[in-house]
């Protein structure tokens, strides 16, 4: 089973969720994986929930209970330090996501951020992965020009079918 779902949240009932925003259901790891085995699935990418803003504790417990089968996304500031990077990376997670959707994510596009973290995430060959209105697609090409590492789209771009 080597397909891999691209983006799925893992949900703690007990762990504290940002202000003002959603409480979600009890969703834990094995009841992802039972239902991705379902369907032929082995491996998930496991992004970090607005709900928790930068507190990773949900998402590496995930990585660590996958036992090195699934990859991480996680919410970080551009002051985030050498050794925190390298700690979400030794656990999994190989990119960072920059929300713009949620209560708890960003005001506006975080280009000094990006500029400030794009090097450090090249040199560990991680990605950065958008939630942003659709509108907004047209203000990341020339963040993406100018960036060492690859953009991904999340919640296919906020477009409708």
């Amino acid at each position: 089973m080597d397909r891999w779902d691209c983006h799925v949240h893992v949900f703690e009932a007990t762990a504290p969720c940002a202000p003002g925003h959603y409480t979600p259901v009890h969703r834990p790891l094995a009841d992802i994986e039972a239902l991705a085995a379902a369907q032929g699935i082995g491996h998930l990418v496991l992004v970090q929930p607005s709900v928790y803003g930068s507190d990773h504790r949900v998402l590496l417990q995930a990585l660590q209970q996958g036992a090195g089968r699934h990859r991480g996304v996680a919410v970080v500031d551009a002051g985030v330090s050498d050794a925190e990077l390298d700690r979400l990376h030794a656990a999994g997670v190989r990119g960072v996501r920059f929300n713009l959707v949620s209560p708890a994510g960003l005001a506006a596009l975080p280009a000094v951020q990006l500029g400030q973290l794009a090097p450090r995430l090249a040199e560990r060959g991680w990605h950065v992965q958008w939630y942003v209105p659709a509108e907004q697609l047209p203000q990341l090409l020339p963040l993406q020009r100018g960036c060492p590492v690859p953009f991904v789209l999340d919640h296919l771009a906020g477009l409708h079918a």
